[in-house]
């Protein structure tokens, strides 16, 4: 950050977060401790309250819509000007880097339920500070900084430390690919990240918020939401394997395989969709069965898997015969195109190409279509 001022005093509610901050979570013990090892330093650094290092941060205002308009950058030169600035309607600041310590002081002033709802239970031998106006104000220096100087600062840190969630790492690489125009490597630089890692990192974001809350907190790790990943397609499919990963304790080498499953019963599923969706087009385009000058409607198509499909094959010289002298054909509610999984190339498909399991066939009882054949052999 370039420019930095004198040290400034400033109330807290003056004092906003990196909007870049990827850490979402505070644990409750390292707070707790900062906020005592910041009061039982007050009187020994009374200058600062205690704070062994002061945040930084840059100056601003909100404009009437919310947004941060960060103050010019010749005004840091000027102290008296830059504190007249503050005193103005709207002014504020953002920090670079020093969240921890901000809601250190926000405790020591007014309680923990200004940092956490609900109120953690705390470990026996731990008690809350007690509550201090002095803190209500927190020293700071001050120095013009751009968004993506604003970014760095807060990543930076927070990489450095090793205690952000893979979910927060993923929404601080989206930001800075999306909002700050930084390529790949860009953003994985500051987090010791190459491109495909970063890219396999923002892929998590596009997991159920359920999932992703699982990961912040730590209930399940990255490894098994890669996994969960593979069944994007399936939401329902990706919940009940998310839930078992509890219910079962599974390891990831577990979860990779019960997905391995599930994944190719979806791409088979998947599959059967694509070929029935190509076998509605060729019938909307008006495809006729052999020996019928009327197209089949799309009302024939077979979609449910519980109905018995017989597939005609015009090799067969019977299946043959009944479709030429008009004994099967579009007359027959029976008569109908469906998925079959022993197609083969004797069988009649609408779309052989796009939907080579999608035949012509008959959904008739077996001794209803048996008593056709045999009455066409005689």
């Amino acid at each position: 950050m370039e420019n930095t001022s004198p040290v400034f005093w400033l109330t807290l509610s003056k004092i906003l977060d990196n909007p870049y901050q990827p850490r979402q979570y505070y644990a409750v013990d390292h707070i707790l401790n900062l906020a005592h090892s910041i009061a039982s330093l007050k009187e020994e650094l009374p200058a600062t309250l205690g704070l062994q290092q002061l945040p930084l941060a840059r100056a601003g205002k909100l404009d009437n819509a919310g947004d941060f308009i960060p103050a010019p950058h010749t005004l840091y030169k000027h102290p008296e000007q830059l504190r007249t600035y503050l005193g103005e309607r709207g002014a504020c600041v953002q920090l670079a880097f020093g969240h921890s310590r901000l809601r250190a002081f926000m405790l020591l002033a007014d309680g923990p339920s200004t940092i956490f709802s609900p109120l953690p239970k705390l470990d026996p031998d731990a008690a809350w500070p007690v509550r201090d106006p002095a803190y209500l104000q927190m020293p700071l220096v001050l120095g013009f900084a751009d968004d993506k100087t604003m970014w760095t600062q807060a990543v930076t840190e927070n990489a450095q430390r090793k205690n952000i969630t893979a979910i927060e790492e993923a929404r601080t690489l989206q930001q800075a690919t999306e909002e700050l125009g930084l390529t790949l490597e860009e953003a994985g630089k500051p987090f010791g990240y190459a491109k495909s890692t970063v890219s396999n990192k923002m892929r998590l974001l596009r997991l159920p918020d359920t999932v992703q809350a699982a990961v912040a907190k730590g209930e399940i790790t990255e490894r098994h939401a890669r996994e969960l990943l593979r069944l994007e397609a399936d939401p329902e499919e990706m919940a009940t394997m998310h839930k078992k990963i509890g219910e079962r304790d599974l390891t990831v080498k577990r979860l990779a395989d019960e997905v391995s499953y599930a994944a190719r019963l979806l791409k088979e599923k998947q599959d059967k969709q694509r070929e029935l969706d190509a076998a509605k087009v060729a019938l909307a385009a008006g495809w006729k069965p052999p020996g019928s000058d009327e197209p089949l409607g799309v009302d024939r198509l077979q979609t449910k898997n519980d109905v018995n499909l017989n597939t005609f094959d015009l090799n067969d010289s019977t299946d043959k015969a009944l479709l030429y002298t008009g004994q099967c054909g579009n007359h027959c509610p029976c008569f109908r195109v469906g998925y079959s999984s022993y197609a083969s190339g004797k069988t009649i498909q609408p779309d052989p190409t796009n939907a080579p399991h999608v035949c012509l066939g008959c959904t008739a009882r077996w001794d209803t279509q048996r008593a056709k054949r045999e009455e066409m052999r005689k």
